[in-house]
């Protein structure tokens, strides 16, 4: 007699999970065409601060090259995925605890493809407290739009996102990161083109 309200409860609760599996799944793979703006922007925008971001869907391929190079030639194997670290930057403001954010990631690396997270990472990434997304970094730091940036200048952004500080000179502990971005860019630049 009372096993039939507890099945019946279960059943319930157990259909409320499913379809909200299945309605995260959609949102998040129905996302990948939508210059979806980074939470921590949505944020700054609320609380009355004015950050800068802009959204750039052509993200130069010597750029994307010499990340996915760096990537693949990373020493440490146990740093977040590229996609956990989309899913932290675009869902989860600066300094906040991040749970959840290596389901994302993997949800995120399963439905898009390496080209979309790339491009929702370039969009997403911090640069100080009010500057999101390499084009915004670029036309802060540089002056210039991501296009017309030297190897040089896409080494030192590149760097940057592990230190990103916009205003200071980059310290010298990243100075062979960018060397290693300059290489990377150099090689994709004659292949390709200008970054």
């Amino acid at each position: 007699m009372l096993l039939w309200p507890a099945r019946w409860l279960l059943r319930k609760i157990l259909g409320v999970v499913g379809w909200s599996i299945v309605l995260i799944l959609g949102l998040l793979w129905g996302l990948q065409w939508v210059p979806f703006v980074p939470v921590p922007v949505v944020q700054g925008f609320f609380a009355g601060q004015a950050p800068k971001w802009s959204w750039q869907s052509d993200i130069p391929l010597p750029l994307r090259a010499a990340l996915r190079e760096a990537e693949r030639a990373s020493l440490r194997k146990t740093a977040p995925s590229l996609a956990q670290r989309t899913a932290e930057y675009l869902f989860y403001p600066q300094g906040e605890v991040r749970w959840g954010s290596g389901i994302a990631g993997a949800l995120l690396e399963l439905l898009w493809s390496e080209e979309r997270l790339l491009i929702f990472y370039f969009n997403s990434l911090p640069y100080d407290s009010d500057v999101y997304g390499v084009k915004a970094a670029a036309e802060r730091r540089f002056g210039k739009a991501v296009a017309e940036l030297t190897p040089t200048e896409g080494a030192e952004l590149l760097a940057r996102r592990s230190w990103p500080y916009l205003s200071k000179p980059l310290p010298s502990w990243l100075e062979p990161e960018q060397r290693r971005f300059l290489r990377y860019l150099s090689q994709n630049t004659s292949a390709h083109g200008s970054p």
